[in-house]
C-alpha cells in the first residue's frame, strides 16, 4: 500500500464530502476532518513534538479525541490512550511506561505530572493553525499507538500496535 500512515489514509479518503464522524453537535466530512487533523499535527510540531515522541491521551470520548489521535499519528507521534476516569497514579504510570513527552487532556483541574511533560488541552486540539501538509512516513513495523490493557493481572499495561495493522484492517 502506498500509504504508510493511518491518519494520512483517513485524510486522503476518496470521497472528501462524505461524512466521516457524527458527534454530539453535528457531523464532520473527511475534508473537514483532514483540515482539523493537519492543523493539530502542525500545532504539535510548534510544541516541539517530533516523530517517535509518545503522547498520553487522557481525554473523553469526543470529536477532539479523534482529532488528537489522528493528529498525533499524522505528525509522527505515538498516542497512548488512557481513560480520563483513572486516578492520577495511573496516568503517571502511563507516562512512565510509555516514556511520554507530552499529555493531552480535557479533564478539569491540575495534573500531577513531571514538569518536563508538555501539557496540551482540548483547546490545543481545536486551535486554528497552519496545516502540516505532509504526513510523517512510517515504516510498517513502527509503533503506531499504545492501547491499554489490564490483561489477566488487572494491572495497567500497554499493547503496542504497529502502523501496518491499522492500515491493513481499515476499510474506508
Amino acid at each position: 500500500m502506498a500509504c504508510s500512515n493511518f491518519s494520512e489514509l483517513v485524510c486522503n479518503h476518496s470521497d472528501q464530502d462524505k461524512i466521516a464522524i457524527i458527534h454530539d453537535t453535528g457531523s464532520v466530512t473527511y475534508r473537514e476532518l483532514s483540515v482539523l487533523v493537519k492543523q493539530f499535527a502542525y500545532h504539535l510540531t510548534e510544541k516541539n513534538i517530533r516523530p517517535g515522541d509518545r503522547i498520553v491521551m487522557l481525554m473523553s470520548d469526543r470529536i477532539e479525541w479523534i482529532i488528537a489521535f489522528l493528529g498525533c499519528m499524522y505528525a509522527g507521534a505515538v498516542p497512548a490512550i488512557v481513560s480520563p476516569k483513572v486516578l492520577p497514579k495511573k496516568y503517571q504510570q502511563a507516562i512512565e511506561i510509555t516514556r511520554a513527552r507530552a499529555i493531552i487532556t480535557d479533564i478539569e483541574g491540575k495534573l500531577t505530572v513531571d514538569t518536563s511533560i508538555i501539557i496540551l488541552t482540548s483547546d490545543d486540539v481545536t486551535q486554528k493553525a497552519k496545516q502540516l501538509e505532509n504526513a510523517h512516513k512510517f515504516l510498517p513495523d513502527e509503533i503506531g499507538a499504545f492501547i491499554p490493557s489490564s490483561g489477566t493481572t488487572g494491572r495497567q499495561k500497554f499493547i503496542a500496535h504497529r502502523h501496518e495493522n491499522f492500515i491493513k484492517y481499515i476499510d474506508i
